[in-house]
């Protein structure tokens, strides 16, 4: 009952925020279902012009609120994101996002993010963990993991800094120059956080191109899109020069006088 009393109120707010400056967003799980609460997916409140609140709803229940901002050229998360349970009122994790300028750029490539989650389990602590990413790059682990068991730390693993932009999660495998020697490949390979037995060669690949003098003009990572991540194994390399393009995998490509970032 809290919970659709408080959707409600959210709605609300939504549709008398229509008339100011910025209105909230809502949107639904079916759009067929508009008249009813309970197919609200997410509502996004626009607390200002560089920072939205998602709150994500499941059959009426809220199932996670999140915070992001617009910071130089990117969007990323700050604050404390939790996530709920979608049977109870359960927390299932929280994290706590924090963000370091790298130089004076103002591109995604310059903000060390740093992520420290917790993850529950029966209202119990079992997981803290700690993350950094530098623009789409993967996720490094870094700082101290502790595993519990009935509220006592079990295990412990000590990373390296968060601090800083160095990422230690990345192994260079080979690099592939192009016909001309105007430009490179460097190939990676991804370090997998948590590897299930049977799965060594599922390593996701980080790829780098650069130019003859070293300048990396594009990349691509686990976090990158969709149609653009790949997995090490799948890499095939094809450059057409005629063309300006180098292939990395089965439709997947750089452009070599374009940069995408």
């Amino acid at each position: 009952m809290r919970d659709k009393i408080i959707l409600t109120f959210l709605l609300c707010g939504c549709l008398l925020k229509s008339f100011a400056q910025k209105a909230d967003t809502l949107y639904w799980h079916d759009a067929t279902t508009k008249n009813d609460l309970n197919a609200i997916k997410e509502i996004v409140v626009h607390i200002n012009d560089s920072i939205d609140k998602k709150t994500a709803y499941w059959k009426g229940k809220i199932t996670s609120v999140q915070y992001t901002a617009q910071v130089n050229e990117c969007r990323i998360p700050i604050q404390q994101d939790t996530f709920y349970a979608r049977n109870s009122d359960e927390i299932r994790a929280t994290i706590t996002n924090e963000m370091i300028q790298l130089g004076k750029k103002t591109n995604c490539d310059s903000i060390l993010r740093i992520r420290k989650i917790k993850r529950y389990s029966n209202k119990q602590l079992v997981q803290e963990v700690m993350l950094k990413r530098i623009g789409d790059f993967a996720d490094c682990p870094c700082g101290e993991w502790k595993f519990y068991e009935n509220n006592k730390v079990a295990k412990r693993q000590a990373f390296g800094s968060c601090d800083d932009s160095k990422l230690d999660n990345i192994f260079l495998v080979k690099t592939i120059w192009s016909p001309n020697k105007q430009f490179k490949l460097e190939l990676y390979k991804e370090q997998m956080l948590f590897a299930m037995p049977g799965q060594g060669s599922d390593h996701m690949a980080t790829i780098l191109l650069k130019d003859k003098n070293d300048t990396m003009l594009q990349y691509i990572s686990s976090n990158s899109k969709d149609d653009e991540v790949i997995m090490y194994r799948d890499i095939e390399v094809d450059w057409d020069l005629n063309q300006k393009i180098v292939w990395y995998g089965r439709g997947r490509l750089f452009y070599l006088e374009k940069d995408t970032k």
